[in-house]
């Protein structure tokens, strides 16, 4: 994984057009396939769900079960978070290989082809390091 701030060896395409219906706002668009470094979690629900793990451990000593209720809660919301932004990056992948559902026959010039292959690669080691 790259250091926090750092780049991807994935080279970087111009970004295309959005991401079909359903992406989330945060999500990697068409043509951005040297995202799959970027946090897979925004920045502010990271720090709310920092924020709530936080409050749970705080307040175990008065409140065991609430703490444990918070925590399952805070880790139910972290999962959901990872598996919606998961899908918004191998729906944005597969649009760049796939002609992203045009149902036409034009294939992807091997430069296209490389670099997606690359950020497959790549967001897969991520995965497999977790």
């Amino acid at each position: 994984m790259p250091p926090a701030g750092g780049h991807s060896a994935v080279a970087s395409v111009p970004a295309a057009s959005p991401a079909g219906d359903g992406a989330r706002e945060d999500a990697p668009r068409k043509g951005e396939v040297a995202g799959v470094s970027a946090p897979l979690m925004p920045d502010g629900t990271r720090e709310e769900l920092a924020r709530r793990m936080q409050r749970a451990l705080s307040g175990f000593v008065d409140s065991p079960h609430r703490s444990v209720k918070e925590a399952a809660d805070v880790l139910d919301a972290a999962a959901d978070e990872l598996t919606a932004a998961l899908a918004d990056h191998r729906r944005a992948l597969r649009a760049d290989w796939d002609g992203d559902g045009r149902g036409d026959d034009r294939e992807p010039d091997t430069e296209r082809l490389r670099v997606t292959l690359q950020a497959y690669r790549a967001m897969a080691e991520r995965l497999l390091r977790v």
